[in-house]
């Protein structure tokens, strides 16, 4: 196998030679394209740095900030982190690689977490962890970050509805009146 001498990954001849190991690996010729650009991605990050160089937390810290961004579906960040897998533990059998994926390093710093949305805002604590127990039964079933807001609107329109009764106190006929 081809070293990488050129800094992050930047020569067309490796770049062939991960399209070809990851069609061996199964990857059809259609997502291949797809697999070579989110490797190329993540190289083009690495600006003057080695391939060869990248460290298991850099990887990390990239793959956690892509799930992190709303910007990228669920499978993209699975089709990115293998991609990156084959990468780095089929191409340049890096130690750190395997198992897959390599686990975050302490020293990084975790992303900085999303300023709260304005129905979180404007709502009790009582009612934010309600609205947390609904987040996290959403991210659970693997629904679309879309979803998730719509859902969020919904709740927060419900309790406007409600005005001043609390939640645990209202059943069916408030649900029947507020959709009606």
């Amino acid at each position: 196998m081809k070293q990488v001498n050129q800094k992050n990954g930047q020569d067309s001849a490796f770049w062939a030679s991960y399209r070809r190991t990851i069609t061996k690996h199964g990857i059809s010729d259609k997502h291949a394209i797809w697999y070579e650009r989110w490797a190329q991605r993540f190289c083009m990050g690495l600006q003057d740095k080695e391939l060869t160089a990248c460290t298991a937390a850099e990887l990390a810290s990239y793959l956690a900030q892509q799930a992190n961004d709303p910007n990228f579906q669920e499978w993209q960040c699975q089709q990115s982190s293998e991609a990156l897998r084959l990468l780095f533990s089929t191409i340049l059998h890096l130690p750190w690689a395997s198992p897959w994926p390599p686990p975050p390093a302490t020293s990084v710093p975790a992303a900085a977490p999303d300023p709260l949305p304005l129905t979180e805002q404007i709502l009790p604590q009582t009612d934010s962890e309600t609205l947390a127990a609904l987040r996290t039964a959403v991210r659970v079933r693997h629904y679309s970050i879309r979803t998730e807001q719509a859902y969020e609107q919904w709740y927060s329109r419900f309790l406007l509805f409600l005005g001043e009764k609390p939640l645990a106190a209202s059943g069916a006929d408030e649900v029947k009146g507020f959709l009606g």
